[in-house]
């Protein structure tokens, strides 16, 4: 996705100006061209983020479907009207080109209204010119600028990936973060917390994520456990299919957010909205969007790397308990620690997160509930399996 300027263009004879439309590509701009009213802003209105100006020729139709004889200033007026109706949801510099006279040289009471100009189709100068002005009104849009900022992280909000319905919440969220504006803990993570959730969603449809994790309850934590390769029922058969690094921001991410969708209690693991509202600094914020777009990038890419749900089945399996991947026969130890200060029962890695949980310190009696073929990480090569389902006995 390149960053081109996107105008939408209403002319009844736009199919006769293939030299008009490569010129407008020269300068960087990209034409999406109708030849009514009705169907151009039927579009442009289910499609508002996609655009940055619109040109009008001087006399378009009105309907699709009409005949010549039916061409008439309606069009444009109504055009023109809705331009300012739509001032609420997004402003658009518009511009007028047309070869008709009663525009380029008579007096005509709609340029008189606006206090517009019309640019001459038959003048080469007031062609550039047209582009020129285009370029230079884009440029102080603000949301334009924003698209083109971030248009990587944007492009995920197509209907194929992510949907537009998101597109909105995103660029809030982006507007936020670079206005330095007042955070809202509960809000503002709450809605970042959405936007990975239909992430997954999507993930779930391509079979990137196996359904039922997805369908079933915990699903977002099921995702992401899935995604990290560490869920209970289902592993990737290739472990590096998602990239480290990714695992671990989305899983450190989705903490943060599903702790600060929350208001502030006590009971809560991170307390995310106190810290917020106690350090009085939208950087905790920014950083997590910051993580978001990383995250949408990547997962952008894999999804085009993996279009195919049938084919997607194949990157992963579902575990059978009792299973060498799977094992939940129970078993008995003595915590030890080796030279790199590993827990270990025999051949068991005991993750960090269970030797805090359960404060565990070498040689504590432990009973091992469930553990699991060690496909990860440096002790990998240490420890066939590992867990973090532990009993403490002492």
């Amino acid at each position: 996705m390149e960053n081109k300027i996107k105008v939408l263009w209403l002319d009844d004879q736009h199919d006769e100006m293939p030299y008009f439309k490569l010129e407008a590509a020269q300068n960087g701009i990209e034409l999406e061209a109708f030849t009514s009213f009705e169907e151009g802003f039927n579009h442009l209105e289910k499609n508002l983020h996609q655009f940055d100006a619109i040109l009008l020729d001087g006399l378009f139709f009105e309907k699709k479907g009409q005949s010549e004889i039916t061409i008439s200033e309606r069009g444009i007026g109504k055009a023109v009207i809705r331009i300012t109706e739509l001032k609420s949801k997004r402003v658009f510099p518009w511009f007028i080109l047309s070869g008709k006279t009663r525009f380029t040289q008579d007096e005509n009471t709609l340029l008189n209204a606006y206090d517009t100009k019309c640019y001459d189709k038959s003048k080469p100068g007031d062609i550039q010119q047209l582009f020129n002005d285009i370029k230079i009104a884009v440029a102080n849009q603000h949301e334009t600028q924003l698209r083109h900022k971030y248009f990587r992280t944007l492009e995920v909000f197509e209907d194929k990936f992510l949907g537009r319905d998101n597109y909105q919440n995103m660029i809030k969220l982006i507007n936020k973060a670079e206005l330095s504006e007042d955070i809202m803990p509960q809000n503002d993570f709450n809605e970042i917390r959405q936007i990975l959730e239909n992430l997954f969603s999507r993930l779930s449809k391509l079979n990137l994520i196996p359904p039922p994790i997805f369908t079933g309850t915990g699903s977002i934590n099921g995702s992401s456990k899935f995604l990290d390769n560490i869920h209970d029922d289902f592993q990737w058969k290739d472990p590096n299919t998602v990239h480290p690094t990714i695992r671990l921001i989305t899983k450190s991410l989705l903490n943060i957010c599903q702790d600060g969708s929350h208001a502030d209690d006590e009971k809560l693991k991170y307390r995310v909205n106190n810290f917020v509202k106690g350090n009085q600094t939208p950087y905790l914020f920014s950083s997590c969007l910051y993580l978001l777009m990383d995250i949408l990038i990547w997962f952008k890419d894999f999804m085009d790397r993996n279009p195919d749900p049938e084919k997607n089945q194949e990157l992963w399996e579902k575990l059978q308990t009792g299973s060498p991947d799977n094992i939940t026969i129970k078993t008995e130890g003595i915590v030890e620690q080796d030279e790199h200060n590993n827990y270990y029962c025999g051949d068991i890695l005991l993750t960090y997160a269970a030797v805090q949980k359960m404060g565990l310190k070498k040689g504590a009696r432990v009973k091992i509930l469930k553990y699991r073929l060690n496909k990860q990480g440096p002790a990998q090569y240490l420890f066939k399996y590992y867990s973090n389902d532990v009993e403490k006995l002492d």
